[in-house]
């Protein structure tokens, strides 16, 4: 690979920025995305966490979306999408990290548990921190890392749930 592993990794996200047809600034635009990345650095903390994976899922979790609210297959788009763009993610990713990139976006919002692949599992816990943004204060039985679990059961005791 020719150039630095953040020299690639902005590739993918100005890729997949491209993807994204809806207005930018809604619930499920960049704001959101960049909010995932921010929740993925810190859950990337967790001993075995791939962070690039993490930091990647921010940005395409959510690029195929077609409708802000009701958007059932999104998740199935943005695996795809994983699928579409797989030779240039294999310049900087293992077969290993592709593949835990598109589980990540086929099942997120599907109320899936991961607690044996850590990395997928602090996808889904980045994302579904997000989900106050929305009104709803994520569950501690969705989540999928100790520090995820921890920090939804901190906002069940802040919203008085």
């Amino acid at each position: 690979m020719t150039g630095s592993l953040e020299e690639a990794i902005q590739k993918i996200i100005k890729l997949a920025k491209e993807q994204f047809i809806l207005e930018d600034h809604n619930i499920h635009g960049f704001d959101h995305w960049n909010e995932v990345e921010q929740n993925g650095i810190m859950l990337a903390n967790q001993p075995g966490v791939d962070l690039t994976v993490v930091r990647l899922f921010a940005y395409i979790h959510d690029c195929k979306r077609l409708d802000d609210f009701q958007d059932p297959e999104h998740g199935d788009r943005s695996a795809d999408y994983v699928k579409e763009i797989e030779d240039e993610l294999a310049t900087f990713l293992t077969k290993t990290q592709i593949n835990q990139l598109w589980e990540a976006c086929k099942y997120h919002h599907k109320g899936v548990v991961n607690k044996e692949d850590i990395t997928i599992g602090a996808c889904f816990d980045a994302d579904r921190i997000e989900l106050i943004r929305c009104g709803y204060v994520p569950r501690p039985d969705l989540m999928n890392t100790p520090i995820g679990i921890r920090i939804a059961e901190k906002m069940q005791t802040l919203y008085n749930y």
